[in-house]
């Protein structure tokens, strides 16, 4: 008979304790709700604008003149450390490796232009697709012209957009 008194007793102190308890649940609900949601929009609208769109095209044109003009400079900031590239034989290539193709002075491009350009988002990640021309000279004056089918792999990191990967196939004209 003592115990059940004293259950009764406590019983209202553990109905306001537990009162207390769900009202703090439900505002850190809220409150986790209202954060999960304003970094959920901020991500969709400036990931998935045209403008975001328009940037990775940029580079990408960049990126071209880049190695026209045997600027390596500006590829040692745009790929990643983890960079790779399969070019259409198959290989693969270094961030270093594609680094000291550009640097070299033996190879000249004469003409280097892209058609057909396409940027889809995902999230932080950009997909470029595009149909490149390359001609020009390697080692003793050799020519060379080429056509691509390329796919390039952005990722946006702290703002700045940086190439992770990119495959090359060969066209046939």
């Amino acid at each position: 008979m003592q115990t059940l008194v004293a259950v009764h007793g406590l019983w209202p102190l553990f109905l306001r304790q537990r009162s207390l308890l769900m009202k703090r649940i439900r505002v850190m609900t809220f409150v986790g709700a209202m954060a999960l949601s304003a970094v959920a929009y901020g991500q969709v609208r400036g990931k998935t604008g045209v403008g975001a769109e328009q940037q990775v095209a940029d580079i990408e044109a960049q990126w071209l003149d880049a190695v026209r003009t045997n600027n390596s400079s500006f590829l040692e900031k745009l790929l990643a450390p983890e960079f790779k590239e399969v070019r259409s034989i198959g290989d693969t290539v270094t961030r270093a490796q594609l680094l000291e193709r550009v640097k070299d002075p033996h190879r000249v491009v004469d003409d280097l232009y892209e058609n057909s350009v396409r940027v889809r988002l995902y999230g932080n990640v950009a997909l470029l697709t595009s149909y490149v021309t390359i001609r020009g000279r390697h080692g003793k004056g050799i020519a060379f012209s080429r056509h691509f089918r390329v796919i390039r792999v952005l990722v946006e990191r702290n703002g700045m957009w940086q190439a992770v990967a990119t495959q090359a196939t060969a066209v046939k004209k």
